[in-house]
């Protein structure tokens, strides 16, 4: 796929500058070594694809990026090679298994944090795929697939694409419910999911109802312990949000000075927001700004909006 975005050529020295002077700012800690190693491995597919830079209103939380390809890549081979993961860790297996679907047609990402480097790989399915089949596939724990029916009972029956956190030894799986958000259904959706968790303030969803845009189904990620299959938190997303609404809806010093700070590369800006709920109650919000290589253009490629 070609970029349709003017951009300026990746600099992985203007990168670095970047986000020390990003976290610098949010007072984010920030391991230029970390930085480093993640560029020296994966500085090939940060160059050819685009890239995202991601932070919480959480204080002391590190910035991530995310580096998406234009073209498949196996980026979960090149972090074995480099003996960041073990090619027989069960969670690799997992990715392994994903990225093999539908005739190799699942692309990986990779998501890196700027204390630790590699934190998460990502497999898209590059269109929406039944949850029963992306939980069917090998090497998915038994405790995963017995969610199936209770995804399917409040409406969410495909997957967009999924993830594995090398860090919290976690599964993303990011659902599609085909509905207009509402409060009610996101109500049910945390509590039937997460009982133990309060629901959504009349803060968070006047938020939430701010930034959905109209006639989008809701998009959602279910965060699973692994191997438990313990639901640890789920996160609603919104796409394309204007950055004078996202400074206007008081999210904070630390995402606001984020949002200001974080320089875009891209001829269109890309902001995305996650309002992020815990099972046992702790909640956070988190925004992902495009930066470079034409993040939009790789939104529509990997059907993510």
């Amino acid at each position: 796929m070609k970029r349709k975005s003017t951009i300026e050529p990746f600099s992985a020295d203007r990168l670095l500058s970047d986000l020390e002077h990003i976290s610098n700012s949010i007072k984010a800690p920030y391991s230029p070594q970390a930085v480093q190693e993640a560029l020296r491995v994966f500085g090939e597919n940060l160059s050819n694809g685009a890239i995202a830079i991601r932070t919480t209103n959480r204080a002391g939380d590190p910035l991530n990026f995310w580096a998406g390809e234009y073209n498949r890549a196996d980026t979960i081979s090149r972090a074995v090679n480099a003996g960041i993961v073990s090619f027989t860790h069960p969670t690799v297996l997992l990715l392994r298994s994903w990225f093999s679907m539908y005739d190799n047609e699942p692309e990986p990402s990779t998501d890196f944090d700027t204390v630790y480097g590699l934190a998460k790989t990502w497999i898209y399915f590059m269109r929406l795929r039944p949850v029963e089949e992306v939980l069917s596939a090998e090497h998915v724990p038994q405790s995963f697939r017995d969610h199936i029916d209770t995804f399917k009972s409040i409406g969410a029956r495909l997957v967009y694409h999924v993830a594995v956190n090398y860090r919290s030894n976690s599964v993303n799986v990011y659902l599609q419910i085909p509905s207009e958000f509402n409060p009610k259904q996101a109500t049910k959706v945390v509590t039937t999911l997460l009982p133990d968790c309060v629901p959504p303030t009349a803060i968070e969803m006047e938020q939430m109802v701010k930034c959905m845009k109209p006639d989008m189904p809701i998009v959602f990620a279910v965060t699973l312990a692994y191997p438990s299959g313990t639901i640890e938190r789920i996160c609603f997303y919104a796409f394309m949000v204007p950055k004078e609404l996202a400074l206007s809806m008081g999210i904070g010093e630390r995402l606001e000075t984020f949002l200001r700070e974080t320089p875009c590369y891209d001829e269109r800006e890309v902001i995305n927001f996650g309002w992020s709920f815990g099972r046992t109650g702790d909640r956070y919000l988190k925004i992902d700004t495009g930066y470079c290589g034409g993040f939009c253009d790789i939104l529509g490629k990997l059907k993510h909006n």
